[in-house]
């Protein structure tokens, strides 16, 4: 690695990706500031020459923004290593994915944030996820027909993420959102089970799960979800339920269904 050294009074300076990487934290910023005043610089940040964006050569942080920003504010010199050779904007957001997945200073979010610059899948996951008030990754798996127990991370960051059957998906992630305004307060692993269960029975039943019945059931009868404190539940117990109160009521008013 060519370290390099960006003296405190220069006035080159570097630039900043601005919609492609994610705003800096001033509270972040203010720990580096008190992490370097300790111990220095331990590791430089890392830029990249590029002629694509503007059409003149220019360098942009591509990893470090909120170190450079430290540095910045405590008027120190500024260790830098350089990566040429990027050419297009999927190289630099892949170089971009790569150094902060290995580093883990990126979020999922802010991956789908980066990809989202180049693809239409990417901006309409944030969107939906936006939209229907469902997580990120629980809407990833939704929409891309994944198994929703098994957040696939990888895709999104390589990106590689692919909306499949997406009116079909859609409409899976809407009844979700309307079930979770419904369900009591969970603890996180029962939350991620309950979803898990209930996509999968939908998937399982397809044309044959009734959500305005299903959802008459939930809203009266949703003590019978374990809470808390009790065992964790399966698809096995939806499909019960599904069966017992919706299935059977095909002939039975939505008011009745508490009754049966």
């Amino acid at each position: 690695m060519n370290i390099q050294i960006l003296k405190k009074d220069s006035k080159k300076g570097f630039r900043k990706l601005t919609g492609i990487n994610r705003d800096t934290f001033p509270a972040h910023i203010a720990k580096l500031k008190n992490s370097i005043s300790v111990l220095g610089m331990v590791q430089p940040i890392i830029v990249a020459e590029m002629s694509f964006i503007t059409g003149r050569t220019e360098t942009y942080i591509i990893e470090g923004q909120h170190k450079y920003e430290a540095c910045m504010a405590l008027g120190i010199d500024i260790p830098y290593t350089v990566i040429k050779n990027i050419t297009t904007y999927e190289e630099l957001i892949n170089a971009m994915a790569l150094l902060n997945s290995s580093s883990k200073s990126w979020g999922i979010t802010d991956f789908v944030n980066a990809w989202a610059s180049l693809y239409s899948d990417y901006k309409k996951l944030m969107v939906y996820s936006n939209k229907y008030s469902v997580e990120l990754l629980f809407t990833a798996n939704i929409l891309g027909g994944y198994n929703v127990s098994t957040p696939h991370t990888k895709a999104i960051k390589a990106g590689t993420f692919k909306i499949s059957n997406e009116e079909q998906n859609l409409e899976i992630l809407s009844y979700v959102s309307d079930a979770i305004k419904e369900m009591p307060r969970m603890h996180r692993n029962n939350f991620k089970n309950f979803i898990t269960c209930y996509v999968n029975m939908v998937r399982d039943l397809k044309t044959a799960y009734k959500h305005t019945r299903f959802m008459s059931f939930l809203k009266k009868q949703k003590h019978l979800i374990p809470d808390v404190t009790s065992s964790m539940f399966d698809v096995g117990i939806f499909l019960q339920l599904y069966t017992q109160y919706v299935v059977k009521s095909e002939m039975v008013k939505d008011d009745d269904l508490v009754n049966l």
